[in-house]
């Protein structure tokens, strides 16, 4: 098992340098070099991935967009818009959110639905965990959080996102 904190990365989405869609081109990889780069050959050969992403403005954030970007495109093929990918990961995607059940089922969940389909591309099980109503930082009195209550937070997840 291995873990990698994207935050720790200096990488980029997909920049549409095309050198993955060569003819001679080896099928599932990402030619970009940055710190990305040796991390997804790592992606295609796990057996599973757990994936947590906090949610912010209603969507995850933005490095889990440019890891989804640059693992999918390398997978792409534009002679027909199949996945080269033939291997198996299996994926947790875990959620975590300020907001409460009733909020994220209302307003959250089908979009998190659609996000967690787009996985698919790795032929494996795909299983959304959504974290309710997380703790955001260690100590909200050091911060202008007051629309907040900490006492009704989640602490089980929090530490596992937590940077502050």
């Amino acid at each position: 098992m291995e873990y990698i904190d994207l935050n720790d990365l200096n990488f980029t989405g997909c920049r549409g340098c095309m050198l993955c869609k060569r003819k001679d081109a080896e099928k599932c990889r990402c030619y970009w070099k940055d710190n990305l780069y040796p991390i997804i050959d790592k992606f295609f050969s796990a057996d599973s991935l757990i994936i947590g992403t906090s949610i912010y403005l209603e969507r995850p954030t933005s490095e889990y967009f440019a890891f989804k970007e640059r693992l999918h495109f390398s997978d792409l093929s534009y002679d027909d818009y199949s996945n080269y990918f033939n291997g198996r990961v299996d994926v947790g995607l875990f959620v975590a959110m300020n907001a409460t059940e009733v909020f994220y089922n209302k307003l959250y969940k089908d979009k998190f639905v659609i996000y967690a389909k787009e996985l698919e591309m790795l032929n494996g099980e795909i299983t959304l965990y959504p974290s309710y109503n997380t703790l955001q930082v260690k100590d909200y009195f050091k911060f202008n959080m007051g629309s907040f209550d900490e006492s009704q937070k989640n602490y089980i997840i929090a530490n596992i996102f937590l940077r502050t």
